[in-house]
């Protein structure tokens, strides 16, 4: 397109008016210069793209995964490439890696055990960790790493469900402990006791006492009591 002649009273006018103190943004304004026009057209697009509510600037990292989608969002919106690539600060030679982009076996094995550990958690109520995990596709043939196995979890969401107690209980002792007399008798001819509890299946309590021989390793007089509370 055949750029626009202004004539030389025009410009004398124009170059008299701003020496007066008009600021060039107003005369840009009032009279349509074809620079100025091009500005406010370039202005306008931009703000356009930024309402678009694709981008709201720039982040971190810039991965094939979360920028492609918008340039190509962009692109179908009529937006130039050149613009849209300059605006989000991605390298052209970045874009076109992108769009000729092969996914390698590496990549494609991945998916394929993210969905089947998925699968492995789904039917073991959650509770599978990456240790089971590893143990599950063992069971199946299938022989990855330990540090494999908890990326893959972290890409695909998947964390168990059990935790581990933190405070473990401790049993406080407030007087001296006993000497052992017999510990270095292991011929002594003697007899140690014990007692405990243990929870049945039907929910009862029962204590369960003990008499030991040392010598032979073996117990002499089992006793069981059903708690009464």
């Amino acid at each position: 397109m055949k750029a626009k002649r202004y004539s030389t009273e025009f410009k004398s006018s124009i170059v008299a008016l701003h020496n007066e103190g008009r600021p060039a943004n107003s005369l840009a304004n009032e009279y349509p210069f074809g620079d100025a026009k091009r500005s406010r057209t370039t202005q306008r697009r931009k703000q356009n793209f930024k309402n678009c509510g694709r981008f709201a600037g720039r982040t971190s990292q810039v991965t094939r995964k979360t920028h492609f989608p918008i340039v190509q969002s962009l692109l179908k919106q009529h937006f130039k490439l050149t613009m849209v690539l300059r605006l989000l600060k991605i390298p052209k030679s970045t874009y076109f890696d992108w769009a000729h982009y092969v996914e390698s076996n590496r990549h494609r094995e991945d998916n394929i055990l993210k969905a089947l550990l998925h699968d492995i958690w789904q039917n073991n109520y959650k509770a599978y960790g990456a240790p089971r995990l590893r143990l599950a596709l063992a069971n199946l043939n299938l022989y990855h790493g330990t540090n494999r196995i908890r990326r893959l979890m972290q890409e695909a969401g998947i964390y168990s469900v059990m935790s581990r107690r933190s405070n473990k209980p401790t049993t406080t002792v407030e007087y001296k402990q006993r000497p052992n007399l017999i510990r270095h008798l292991p011929e002594a001819n003697a007899w140690s006791m014990d007692i405990t509890y243990l929870k049945l299946s039907n929910g009862q309590w029962v204590y369960l006492a003990s008499v030991l021989e040392l010598q032979t390793r073996k117990i002499l007089t089992p006793s069981n009591k059903y708690h009464d509370g």
